[in-house]
């Protein structure tokens, strides 16, 4: 049985508990590093979509080798590369995480959209670079993530937030 059913949270798949508890975790790093992390992890899963998106070129450079790299390594890169992105893009945010000034409480409601669509995105970025058999996911996360035209509405989704902020300020 896949972990993904056997995972079952007041009626919520596990897949969906995960991301929520994902979207939790960016709001609160969001309040604690201000609006400089929450776009900065917007933008890094750009980065990171664009870096996996060169991989079969790798894999084929390292195929001449008899290199053969395992089927998560899309999923493994994307992760790895999103992190580090987040973290070069962010700044200084990690070393004010404990500091709540009044200045990242002022913007709550832009970290909470920006955390709600960096999940959003991550999801629809993720789950198809997992090796099909691998990962079973709900039916909730399909419609709402995976079925058409989610990704497109997802990778669009944080543009028009970036417009909406910019033309706020």
């Amino acid at each position: 049985m896949p972990l993904a059913a056997q995972l079952n949270v007041f009626g919520v798949p596990g897949d969906m508990a995960a991301l929520a508890l994902l979207a939790v975790g960016l709001l609160a790093f969001g309040l604690a590093g201000g609006q400089r992390f929450s776009i900065a992890f917007l933008v890094s899963l750009y980065i990171a979509m664009t870096l996996v998106a060169t991989l079969p070129t790798f894999r084929a450079f390292l195929l001449r080798f008899s290199v053969v790299l395992p089927a998560q390594t899309n999923a493994i890169a994307f992760v790895v590369a999103v992190a580090f992105a987040t973290w070069l893009l962010a700044g200084t945010a990690i070393a004010d995480l404990f500091k709540l000034a009044r200045k990242g409480f002022r913007a709550w409601w832009q970290i909470a959209i920006a955390s709600v669509l960096g999940v959003g995105l991550f999801a629809s970025l993720f789950f198809p670079m997992l090796p099909k058999g691998t990962w079973t996911t709900s039916a909730l996360l399909n419609w709402w993530f995976l079925a058409d035209p989610m990704p497109f509405m997802w990778a669009l989704a944080p543009i028009f937030f970036f417009v909406i902020l910019r033309t706020e300020k």
